[in-house]
């Protein structure tokens, strides 16, 4: 997120032979949004400044009270209801720019009391979720909302293609949608951060950011 500079020579002769010809070209790499903040977007989860880190598939409970410990007491929470592509109850709770998206746990099979029924086992309502997906609107609120790259919404598209390179795919916008989507590949955690951008020159810029999936239940 520095921006530093990229130096590139190229020598080569002169057309008659008669010359070496040095040509040297400096370019500025394109810079991330600033420097991770209180809270760090890793393909995976969440990593705090303290060095802590909550990973998808962790209890929702677990989860908001890390997050609460760091940037205080949730702007706004929904209960547990279905969704747009989602079969199962989400949950979602916001802290200014960051979303965080819970799964509810199925409902839990007992043992029905023998004393009062002849046998088998009955439902009862799921009362906890894990936490299955991050969004992010923007970087500024919480400070620093970005990766540890500094990927963040507002980044360039060209800061994209040069800092992550053969794990990165763009597709440009369609004139249905009107954004692009891109997606940035983990070979070592197996995580992948996605993303919408505004077009895809390398001046367009990243609309959005998430990373996990709300209808499945990633392993802790």
């Amino acid at each position: 997120p520095t921006g530093e500079e990229i130096v590139t020579t190229t020598t080569s002769e002169s057309p008659t032979g008669e010359a070496i010809v040095t040509t040297t070209t400096t370019t500025a790499r394109p810079a991330g949004v600033g420097a991770p903040g209180p809270v760090t977007l890793v393909a995976t989860g969440l990593q705090f400044d303290t060095g802590r880190v909550v990973r998808f598939g962790q209890s929702m409970a677990e989860v908001i009270d890390a997050v609460r410990s760091i940037l205080g007491a949730p702007d706004s929470a929904t209960n547990f209801r279905s969704s747009e592509g989602c079969e199962d109850n989400t949950r979602t709770v916001r802290w200014g720019q960051l979303e965080l998206i819970f799964l509810q746990d199925p409902p839990a099979e007992v043992p029905v009391d023998p004393d009062n029924d002849s046998g088998g086992a009955e439902l009862i309502p799921a009362s906890t979720g894990a936490f299955v997906r991050w969004h992010a609107r923007g970087h500024t609120n919480p400070t620093g909302l970005v990766t540890r790259d500094g990927l963040g919404v507002s980044a360039t598209v060209g800061f994209l293609a040069s800092t992550y390179s053969a794990s990165f795919w763009l597709e440009p916008p369609s004139s249905e949608e009107g954004r692009g989507v891109f997606r940035i590949s983990n070979p070592a955690s197996g995580g992948v951060i996605h993303g919408t951008t505004s077009d895809a020159t390398p001046d367009g810029r990243v609309l959005t950011l998430w990373s996990g999936d709300p209808c499945t239940r990633a392993p802790v």
